[in-house]
């Protein structure tokens, strides 16, 4: 079956809309219906709309019919062979598509109106007159497949009944076969059908607009095809004399430009206005600029006159900068008779400004108590000419009583509400004085050590002979730091670096828990009074003749890493003061434990190790080695490698590398707390490559943490970072100490933390390790120190036993049921002496301490197996996580906790990248080679490393 032609698109009704103003109301007939009747005041607008109808597509041709299948040739029989089978029929050809529809044509539409009612042609907002769309052919039918080909007949086979003789009088039996009949040929697929011809667009509209005189249609009229388009082509702002655009001035908008680019003339009866839109900061005047005469089509002119508008004299007081408003002027042609606005114009920006500014300089913006910081009241006249006499008035307020003033003559007063007034004429660009002198903070009342005062000025300007024309222009603040200046306590452990911005209360609370916990003073450095921070300066008091990276030694150092506004209005963080090796420094050189509390601190960066200025080049791995047992104190290390020149690039790059992978688990096995960061290269020219070794901070040691948060001025303070930073000596020093239930926890997790660290970083060593039990006694130094600590003190109460008693228990699980050779911290089977000499070393202890602990052997052996029956669901990993810094858990991770130095084995420099964080980058966080390989130029281009 033919496809169905497309129905054709509706024809659009043409539409004849006559517009009039009559009786103050606004007429408008459509088609000659009867009038719609609009009150002029009602904002309206007018959209025409004649489109044809859309067409729709042909329909699909049918497919042609398959073509008969040939009938099958008779069988073969003895004497006749089998027949052919018959040809198959062609299949029908495939239906032609039905042809597309016409698009309907769009109507024509014509507009009417007189002369004197001209104007009413702007409410016509729109007119759209388009043809329907055609109608797309339909698709052919497809051929008929040919019918198949009849099968030939079957052949037959038979034997007759007597044997015939052979030659030496042997009979045999004879097979007679009778051929079968061939198939016969299938036919041919049938032709594919025609595609339906599509139809035609159909036609546009066409509109026409009647201008009639005053005698209507008894008159003469005027045909055009577009009516009147006004534009707004520029305009001038002419702006105050004085360069500066003041609240309550008057200004005024010229020379503005109209261009008609209609194809009729503007209106002459009832003309268009030209204003201004008003807004929060300025307000043109409603009557407007009147466009007497017409514009003719094309035409260009510039409007006579000056449209008038003023600057509102608002009543919002700048607050600590002058006022600067960035206002939009933008004008709009306007129909008074109609309320309807025709055009916009392009907006031109306005300025505002006051004439006059106000400036508090003060010298300090942190400050002690006894210091007298200068402080000057001054006025500036920011316009290019002299301001008349005028009244100008700072008021002088402070947030605390005692807070005084002593000017030049060395006369004090308080400032409690102090006013200073000048009355003159003010030249152009001048800066004049009102008050200058110093501040008096001696007598002030501080509620603690650590407070803001705050200094309000409010300058307010009036007419010379009325002050109560006086009207507040601009107002500024000055918060001045108050705080304790640093004080050294040689038997402090903990230094607390807080700026400006961290709460007294939160430093109260601080100081005052630490105290109590440690039973030691804590030193606090308020870094805003000294401009920043420098570990290498001496802040304290120069009798102590040392730096604060000395005093700092073997100590825990937190630093508020929170923003702040430096005494030069910036933005800046206390890390920032620091170079970004500073910390690692301090760490590897000096013992320095850093706990950096915020929410940018670049940890990686301040992990990696220092480009070394002075490098010692060795050819072998032995010298090397050699040279790390004897403890030399190079900065870095070389090793030099020459390739065979034979070879090729690729395959010397990968020897090097291969050579750099066998050195690094070399370095694990001899040294095995410590830490090498390998970096590689190759030098295509000389077919020589270099390794060279940096030396990181220790795997069995926490050196630096990084909590993640935004929370400075948080209640709660993480007591077990604090533990877990103190050296291990001083955390059996606290272990006789009263602390509370959530103190006692943390330390135990501290201390086993601290011991798990080690027996982690010393099973890094294979099976056959190069340690034997007596080596790693003198390796597993934490232990050692736990076995041979004296607490006879402790054990002499109950609490004291049962804290030991949990101690040496879950370490003895730890040990017994800690991961074997897989998990984030281990690449190779452990070294089983480190379990022997870790159980030899407890089961002594308890042994020796038995009786004092109240224990029995029987009781040894259930205590141990509570312990391993608590920890009996925990996998490898979980087990090894629970003991070996608990910050890693993943659950805490979430909480923005971030670690610092996992006992990780760090092979190559993508590793590099993720591995004091928390475990290693692999090569499928990369979405291709590309970027794994530009991760690894950005991490060698951070430390100054050779580019691979």
């Amino acid at each position: 079956m033919e496809g169905v032609p497309g129905l054709d698109g509706l024809n659009a009704q043409n539409i004849r809309i006559a517009l009039s103003f009559q009786s103050g109301s606004l007429h408008i007939v459509y088609n000659d219906a009867q009038p719609i009747t609009l009150e002029p005041t009602i904002p309206c607008s007018i959209f025409l709309t004649a489109n044809g109808g859309h067409a729709t597509r042909g329909g699909d041709g049918g497919d042609g019919h398959p073509g008969e299948n040939g009938m099958s040739g008779a069988d073969a029989t003895e004497q006749m062979p089998g027949q052919p089978g018959t040809n198959g029929t062609d299949g029908a050809n495939g239906m032609d598509g039905g042809s597309g529809g016409h698009g309907g044509h769009a109507g024509d539409i014509t507009v009417c109106v007189n002369e004197v009612d001209a104007d009413l042609l702007c409410l016509i907002e729109e007119i759209e007159q388009k043809g329907g769309r055609h109608g797309e052919g339909g698709q052919p039918g497809q051929g008929g497949p040919g019918g198949l080909g009849g099968p030939g007949g079957i052949y037959y086979s038979w034997r007759p009944d007597s044997c015939h003789p052979a030659p030496h009088n042997i009979s045999h039996l004879e097979t007679w076969t009778m051929g079968g009949g061939t198939n016969g040929l299938p036919g041919m697929q049938g032709n594919r059908g025609v595609l339906g011809m599509a139809g035609k667009d159909g036609r546009n509209g066409r509109t026409t607009f009647i201008l009639q005189d005053e005698r209507g249609e008894l008159g003469y009229s005027t045909m055009y095809s577009r009516s009147y388009q006004l534009q707004i082509e520029g305009f001038v702002v002419e702006t105050s004399n004085d360069g500066i655009n003041e609240p309550g001035e008057t200004l005024a908008v010229k020379n503005i430009a109209l261009k008609n680019v209609g194809n009729m003339s503007t209106p002459v009866q009832h003309p268009f206005i030209i204003t201004g839109i008003s807004n929060d900061w300025i307000s043109f005047d409603e009557t407007g600029l009147p466009i007497r005469d017409p514009i003719l089509p094309g035409q260009c002119c510039v409007l006579p006159g000056r449209l008038l508008f003023k600057i509102k004299d608002t009543a919002i007081i700048a607050d600590n900068h002058p006022l600067n408003i960035d206002t939009a002027i933008t004008l709009v042609a306007r129909s008074p008779r109609l309320n309807k606005v025709i055009t916009v114009s392009e907006s031109k920006i306005l300025k505002i400004q006051h004439p006059v500014t106000l400036t508090v300089f003060c010298d300090k913006q942190a400050m002690i108590q006894d210091e007298t910081p200068p402080i000057v009241l001054a006025i500036k006249n920011c316009s290019m000419r002299a301001i008349d006499a005028r009244l100008f008035r700072v008021e002088l307020t402070a947030d605390h009583h005692s807070v005084f003033i002593q000017n030049v003559t060395g006369e004090k007063s308080e400032i409690s509400s102090q006013c200073f007034e000048w009355q003159q004429s003010l030249p152009a660009h001048e800066l004049v004085v009102m008050s200058s002198g110093t501040l008096d903070l001696s007598r002030l009342c501080l509620p603690n050590s650590y407070t803001t005062v705050r200094l309000t000025a409010i300058l307010s300007v009036g007419e010379w002979v009325d002050s109560s024309s006086l009207r507040a222009i601009q107002k500024q603040t000055v918060n001045l730091h108050v705080a304790e200046p640093y004080q050294y306590h040689s038997d402090a452990l903990v230094t607390l670096i807080v700026d400006e911005d961290i709460d007294a209360k939160v430093i109260e609370s601080w100081t005052h828990r630490l105290k109590n916990v440690f039973g030691s003073h804590v030193n606090v450095c308020d870094i805003s009074l000294y401009g920043g921070i420098n570990y290498f300066f001496h802040h304290q008091p120069t009798s102590t003749r040392q730096s604060l990276t000395q005093s700092f030694a073997g100590k825990i150092v937190v630093i508020f890493d929170n923003l702040f506004s430096d005494e030069g209005h910036h933005a800046r963080r206390a890390t920032h003061y620091l170079n970004s090796t500073d910390i690692f420094s301090w760490a590897q050189q000096h013992h320095v434990r850093t706990y950096v509390i915020g929410n940018d601190f670049k940890l990686k960066e301040a992990l990696m190790p220092e480009l070394p200025q002075a490098i010692a080049r060795y050819a072998t791995t032995k010298a090397l080695i050699r040279a790390l047992r004897v403890g030399r104190n190079d900065d870095g290390y070389q090793l030099s490698v020459t390739c065979p020149r034979q070879s090729s690039d690729q395959q010397n790059r990968m020897t090097i590398q291969k050579q750099a992978n066998r050195l690094e688990k070399t370095l694990i096995k001899k040294f095995p707390e410590k830490r090498f960061f390998t970096f590689f290269s190759y030098h295509v020219v000389q077919h020589a490559g270099l390794i060279e070794v940096r030396a990181g901070l220790d795997v069995n040691k926490a050196h630096v943490i990084y909590k993640n948060t935004t929370d400075y001025h948080g209640k709660g303070i993480d007591i077990y970072n604090l533990f877990k930073l103190m050296p291990f000596v001083l955390k059996l020093n606290k272990v006789p100490s009263y602390l509370n239930k959530q103190e006692e926890v943390a330390l135990l997790k501290a201390i086993l933390s601290d011991l798990a660290d080690e027996q982690i970083a010393m099973r890094r060593v294979s099976l056959n390790g190069v340690f034997s039990k007596i080596q790693l006694r003198s390796h597993l130094s934490h232990l050692m120190y736990l076995t041979s600590f004296n607490f006879e003190q402790i054990l002499q109460n109950d609490h004291g036993k049962i804290f030991l008693k949990k101690l040496f228990f879950q370490l003895s699980c730890f040990v017994n049921k800690s991961p074997s050779g897989s998990g984030a911290f281990f690449t190779m089977n452990p070294n089983r002496n480190v379990i022997a000499v870790c159980n030899q070393a407890i089961h002594a202890w308890m042994k020796k301490h038995k009786q004092a602990l109240g224990s029995t052997d029987q009781s040894i052996r259930q205590d141990i197996q509570y312990y391993n029956h608590l920890y009996a669901d925990l996998d490898p990993v979980e087990l090894q996580a629970k003991f070996a810094r608990p910050y890693l858990t993943e659950s805490v991770m979430q909480d923005n906790w971030i670690p610092v130095d996992p006992a990780l084995d760090i092979h190559t420099l993508p590793e590099i990248l993720s591995a004091v964080v928390d475990a290693p980058v692999h090569q499928d966080h990369f979405s291709n080679e590309a970027e794994r390989l530009d991760a690894i130029y950005q991490a060698e281009k951070r430390v100054g490393g050779l580019v691979l």
